[in-house]
């Protein structure tokens, strides 16, 4: 570890067992509840759900370098241009503190996005792609 990096410590929660929890949280409407160090998504992962924080933060790190990136607050939203460009997630995020986080799934929102007249669902389209 370089000197002036802090180890993120980080408690592995998107498989298994707590990935039916955000599935199900999804499904429900209802929010999902982190414990600090507990990890959201892993880079690697499909990005199928876009998450918005309600309570506390997620910090978005590279786990393979140990370097913060970006830390995500009350009323952020996370995920948008991955799962519109229907892409892997390329960072982690690691819940700091107490963290509540409503659940969006992917097809939801791609099925609202087809509801859409068609100007605003191609201006999203041509969004996605160059957020790709």
């Amino acid at each position: 570890m370089h000197a002036g990096h802090r180890h993120y410590k980080a408690r592995h929660i998107a498989m298994g067992p707590r990935m039916n929890i955000i599935h199900q949280a999804s499904l429900s409407g209802d929010c999902c509840r982190l414990i600090d160090g507990e990890i959201l998504f892993k880079a690697g992962q499909k990005a199928d759900h876009i998450f918005l924080v309600e309570r506390g933060s997620l910090l978005i790190v590279d786990l393979l370098e140990d370097t913060p990136l970006r830390r995500y607050s009350q009323n952020e939203l996370i995920g948008i241009p991955e799962v519109l460009a229907d892409e892997c997630w390329s960072v982690s995020a690691i819940a700091r503190g107490i963290t509540d986080i409503r659940v969006f799934p992917a097809e939801r929102v791609r099925a609202r996005i087809d509801e859409m007249d068609p100007r605003p669902r191609a201006f999203i389209s041509e969004l996605a792609k160059l957020c790709a």
